[in-house]
């Protein structure tokens, strides 16, 4: 017992989310309502359709924001330990640019 209270507690604390997360959560609840609002209005695409035209060779896709005034996409992928952000005209689907290797 008195070595299964450790691995209960660090599973308790990995559950949990961080201050960090907390803060985050109204600024990405804003976006994903501006982003729906906007595809519903026609005025930029899904981000799944924005998803299937920009692929990045070897690199894994792991998370989006919507960025400025609605906008921009900001597509995130892994590639090995290395980070690649793309920014990606919301209403077009064309690149802007991109940072990381």
């Amino acid at each position: 017992m008195r070595f299964l209270l450790p691995f209960i507690a660090l599973a308790a604390g990995l559950a949990a989310p961080t201050a960090a997360e907390a803060q985050d959560w109204p600024r990405f609840r804003e976006s994903q309502q501006q982003a729906q609002r906007g595809v519903r209005e026609g005025d930029i695409l899904p981000l799944n359709v924005i998803r299937e035209r920009i692929r990045i060779p070897g690199a894994q896709f792991i998370g989006a924001d919507l960025i400025a005034d609605g906008t921009r996409y900001r597509l995130r992928f892994m590639r090995g330990v290395d980070v690649i952000w793309v920014d990606v005209d919301a209403r077009t689907g064309r690149i802007l640019g991109y940072a990381g290797n």
